[in-house]
């Protein structure tokens, strides 16, 4: 009996299927505030935020969860774990740099805005953006043999989500911060995206199911977002990353229902054999 399977196991399973991302977008909206308020660090903020989360899902996914870890994906996942911070950092460093040469802490109409009025909206701005790439990347077949290595895993669970083509992983983290410095964002903005975008990015594949109806109305909630992965072609859409809204737009909003989808690809015999070819993006 696994420890998902016990009293103790099926208890955290019950709280986490309705508080798990309440209490997740809560704290993450409380360190956003008091990094502003307070002027901590953001870098550090961000780092322990990112590795905090990332410790805690997978501490959830193994006594609540459905994912049952395999030796055989470690090595995988901490390598891409390990190249997406390294491109993220690079992303994040670019856009740095060209915050500066554009003026810094925000300019114009925008940089003016209030935070509370600047906030939601960066929110719709960058995640335009990432919905723009995410579902280029399901379209475009080129793109597609990069993002397919994201949607081979049978099971969703949390250091699965970074693992991505490294081109990718840098579109999705270096553009949309771009657009937002471009538009003339400042930086606390900046941070707020960055912030939750990482929450939701590791909350959204937690191996743990979760049920929040009105919160899918307007997130990336794992509900929502298992369905994007979902190996039965009916369930494709679902591209935005952070809010629904771009998905209602456009089209490509797939509403979760009762039943729990089965994550993975369509055609797996379609995927290279190894990872050093799913990198050079030959064929099967």
């Amino acid at each position: 009996m696994t420890l998902g399977e016990t009293m103790v196991g099926r208890a955290i399973a019950a709280v986490c299927r309705r508080w798990l991302l309440p209490l997740a977008l809560l704290l993450t909206a409380a360190l956003t505030i008091g990094t502003v308020a307070g002027g901590w660090s953001r870098a550090v903020v961000l780092g322990e935020t990112a590795t905090w989360f990332l410790l805690g899902l997978t501490a959830l996914e193994l006594c609540a969860g459905r994912w049952r870890p395999r030796l055989c994906e470690l090595p995988r996942n901490l390598l891409f774990i390990a190249v997406g911070g390294l491109l993220d950092t690079g992303g994040t460093f670019l856009a740095a740099q060209l915050a500066l040469l554009l003026g810094g802490e925000g300019f114009g109409p925008v940089g003016a805005l209030p935070f509370a009025l600047a906030v939601p909206l960066g929110f719709v701005v960058a995640d335009g953006v990432a919905y723009a790439i995410h579902r280029a990347s399901h379209e475009h077949p080129l793109l597609w043999r990069m993002h397919a290595l994201h949607h081979y895993p049978r099971e969703l669970y949390v250091l699965m989500s970074p693992v991505n083509a490294p081109v990718l992983v840098f579109l999705f983290r270096a553009l949309p911060v771009l657009a937002l410095v471009a538009a003339g964002f400042t930086a606390d903005v900046i941070f707020a995206y960055a912030m939750f975008d990482t929450a939701l990015g590791l909350s959204s594949h937690v191996g743990v199911d979760t049920h929040n109806p009105w919160l899918s109305r307007v997130f990336n909630t794992p509900e929502v977002h298992r369905l994007h992965h979902s190996a039965d072609p009916a369930h494709f859409g679902n591209h935005s990353l952070l809010l629904t809204l771009w998905d209602r737009l456009c089209g490509t909003y797939v509403a979760p229902g009762e039943a729990v989808p089965t994550p993975g690809l369509t055609e797996p015999a379609a995927m290279p054999r190894t990872w050093l070819g799913l990198l050079l993006l030959r064929r099967a």
